[in-house]
């Protein structure tokens, strides 16, 4: 499976390219585009966002994006080799750890977000 990384977000943007960094490619050579944003493309578009109609919510583990990567690509008709693709079970205290983190990581964007709008208000 090849990716183009597209996003508006630098920060996201970054995080893909080095989580992905095997699997990425050109737009013109990849099997499916992973943006932050709907594309008028004629690719495949992989969407990860905070939206209800999203392939991957924000925040995300690497795990968790890989194998939505994965089934993802299934569903477009992509043949994954299975001695390439290997997921490690995760015990059930890790899964619950990924969640709180998660929900810290948003706690801790959100409070970031809301702090730069009254900057910015205060400065209109």
């Amino acid at each position: 499976m090849k990716v183009a990384v597209i996003c508006n977000s630098l920060l996201l943007r970054k995080s893909l390219e080095i989580f992905l960094r095997d699997r990425l490619s050109s737009q013109s050579g990849c099997d499916f585009v992973v943006s932050d944003r709907v594309l008028e493309i004629d690719k495949p578009v992989f969407l990860i966002s905070r939206d209800k109609d999203t392939n991957l919510a924000k925040p995300f583990s690497k795990t968790r994006l890989v194998k939505a990567l994965d089934e993802y690509y299934k569903s477009i008709g992509g043949i994954i080799e299975e001695e390439k693709v290997v997921f490690v079970e995760q015990p059930e205290s890790a899964v619950v750890n990924d969640d709180e983190m998660e929900q810290k990581i948003r706690k801790l964007t959100d409070d970031f977000v809301s702090g730069l709008m009254q900057v910015f208000r205060e400065y209109r």
